[in-house]
């Protein structure tokens, strides 16, 4: 995460972050084998695609256009190597919660630290609602977790 020099940039750099996370859950989830899994993925896509939405309505109300992927310097390496992963988690449910839990408190800590970085209470609080909600998501990806692993030893 570099340097920002308006709230506009910091948006940018969200939604980019969004982007590439749904992005993620969607190329994660075509390659599921198991459609209990491929579903999941692509509610947690359909939320990151949702928490893009909150910002591009950020910028809109600062009268600025949502710029392009693009524009956004998106670049395919961004993303993880969704084949690789898919071919270790497909089989190993405990791993995917993992690979979640790791995913959602990056998010979070990234919305924290931005909402550190601009001034604007407005944007702070918006910033600091997609902290919760990544938190929300990695405390689902806990219990599912914990869930799981008391499934598999009582299984």
């Amino acid at each position: 995460m570099g340097k920002f020099n308006s709230s506009e940039e910091i948006i940018n750099f969200a939604i980019g972050r969004e982007m590439i996370s749904g992005q993620f859950y969607r190329d994660l989830a075509g390659q599921m084998e198991n459609t209990a899994l491929r579903l999941r993925l692509e509610g947690f896509a359909d939320e990151e695609d949702r928490h893009r939405h909150i910002l591009e309505l950020e910028l809109i109300k600062r009268g600025r256009m949502v710029p392009n992927y693009q524009e956004l310097g998106i670049a395919s390496e961004d993303i993880d190597d969704v084949e690789t992963l898919a071919s270790e988690v497909n089989h190993d449910y405990q791993k995917l919660l993992e690979m979640g839990m790791v995913r959602e408190r990056q998010a979070f800590r990234l919305y924290v630290d931005l909402a550190g970085l601009t001034e604007h209470p407005n944007l702070q609080d918006v910033l600091l609602l997609l902290a919760e909600e990544e938190a929300r998501h990695r405390a689902l990806f806990e219990m599912e977790y914990h869930g799981a692993s008391v499934r598999g030893a009582n299984g």
